[in-house]
């Protein structure tokens, strides 16, 4: 799968957001979630060529990620970071 590097900076960041801390695994659950919502937001740049027009729909894509990611860490006692 071919992926833009702005779309890989966002998909990165809430990765970044959601890994948890050193000894803390995530379950296989949690990992399924995120690839969902990472899927979810920003899966219509997959394999696109990217238009740097469209920032504007990334970064609405990255706020809303973020707040699910956020929500995800508030239900497993971690909150956002």
């Amino acid at each position: 799968m071919g992926i833009a590097k702005p779309v890989h900076q966002a998909i990165n960041r809430m990765w970044n957001t959601f890994r948890p801390p050193p000894g803390t695994p995530a379950t296989t659950e949690q990992v399924e979630h995120m690839v969902g919502l990472v899927d979810r937001h920003f899966g219509r740049w997959y394999d696109k060529v990217y238009d740097s027009s469209m920032s504007g729909a990334l970064d609405a894509a990255e706020q809303a990620a973020f707040a699910e990611v956020s929500a995800l860490l508030t239900r497993l006692g971690r909150g956002a970071r």
